[in-house]
């Protein structure tokens, strides 16, 4: 059987508004991460690349999955310097050692 992610049209995509409404938004994606995260990492095998680059990472919970799922890599986020700054505020702590933001 195949999954979907289904997203409504309506969906906030953009990183618009104060801190406090992108954390909700944040709060959000992670919610997402971690009811299908495993399953989309491991959807493939990707224990041959020990550097994994997530393009608007936002929360960092993608790359905490792929931590998870695959212990010898590490990840770097790629996302906007607010969503950084946020992400390192409230999400990626220093616990995560193999994640990692460019700006």
């Amino acid at each position: 059987m195949e999954k979907q992610l289904l997203v409504p049209a309506d969906f906030p995509c953009e990183y618009g508004g104060s801190d406090e409404e992108m954390v909700k938004f944040m709060h959000l994606m992670n919610s997402i991460w971690n009811i299908c995260g495993k399953d989309v990492v491991t959807s493939f095998d990707l224990t041959p690349f020990k550097v994994i680059c997530d393009l608007g990472g936002c929360s960092g919970a993608l790359a905490k999955q792929c931590t998870l799922a695959y212990p010898e890599c590490t990840v770097t986020i790629f996302d906007l310097p607010k969503v950084v700054r946020v992400s390192r505020e409230h999400f990626v702590t220093e616990a995560d050692q193999r994640i990692g933001f460019q700006e």
